[in-house]
């Protein structure tokens, strides 16, 4: 599964810069959603993360990289409606 966000485009220079500076669109995507904007001149916005919520994400990454790593990995149950019916974990079944 890739991690691509087609909400935004990257010019050529931004693509170069990306890869020069070890920023994966997976970070982009979340500086994106998260960060903080403030405009600047000549109509261009900078977004960064500030620290409470770059310390927030730490949080929910260490709770991610748990669940991901469990011998029970989580599931969830989706309805026709996109509704979440349940969720919980898959357990081996032992034989």
């Amino acid at each position: 599964m890739s991690m691509t966000n087609t909400t935004y485009e990257l010019t050529e220079h931004g693509r170069k810069r990306a890869a020069q500076r070890a920023i994966s669109g997976i970070v982009l995507d979340v500086l994106l959603d998260r960060g903080e904007m403030a405009e600047q001149k000549g109509g261009t916005a900078l977004i960064e993360l500030d620290r409470r919520e770059r310390k927030a994400l730490v949080k929910s990454l260490k709770q991610l990289l748990r669940a991901l790593t469990n011998d029970a990995p989580p599931y969830a149950v989706v309805g026709d409606s996109g509704r979440v019916i349940t969720v919980g974990h898959k357990y081996k079944q032992q034989h």
